[in-house]
């Protein structure tokens, strides 16, 4: 399943260099998409090679809207978050509305909650600069957001078994 997973992200990948460009942008995008798909396909071999070692990334996004509960803006969020998918080294997303509580511990005064996968810090740092996450925080998330609040979570390595005498 796993082995399945990877081929279908570097089938994936090989037509991501692809893209058509402007003129102007053309070498600086080629290189930008080198380097993403250089990080995924790294972050993918060590996953296979070292499945044991692997520590993947937890990306959360909590978003409070200018206009609170407004739901044009709330599907505008979702959608464009949605379209993260699309950008090499995302494993997952995860997009909607808080979970009303009255629990003390539970914060749900968010408008969107987002969560995203990655395979290790590389993936994630690609993504970050990657051009559609970019426009999208420049277009979307800043002109909506009042607050945005980003948490990353480094998954737990199980440290070796000490050795015996």
């Amino acid at each position: 399943m796993r082995l399945a997973a990877v081929l279908v992200v570097l089938m994936l990948l090989s037509g991501c260099a692809a893209k058509q460009h402007e003129p102007g942008d053309q070498v600086a995008d080629s290189d930008r998409w080198r380097k993403t798909d250089e990080a995924v396909v790294k972050t993918l071999s060590e996953g296979v090679r070292n499945p044991r070692n692997h520590a993947g990334i937890t990306h959360v996004v909590l978003l409070w809207l200018k206009t609170p509960g407004d739901p044009a803006a709330i599907e505008k969020i979702v959608r464009t978050s949605r379209e993260f998918r699309e950008i090499p080294g995302v494993l997952a997303v995860h997009v909607g509305r808080p979970v009303p509580s009255t629990r003390p511990v539970v914060d749900s005064s968010f408008d969107v909650g987002l969560a995203m996968s990655f395979g290790d810090e590389a993936a994630l740092q690609a993504y970050e600069a990657h051009p559609q996450h970019v426009k999208a925080v420049r277009e979307v998330l800043r002109p909506l957001a009042a607050k945005i609040q980003v948490y990353d979570i480094k998954e737990a390595v199980a440290s070796p078994a000490p050795a015996s005498k």
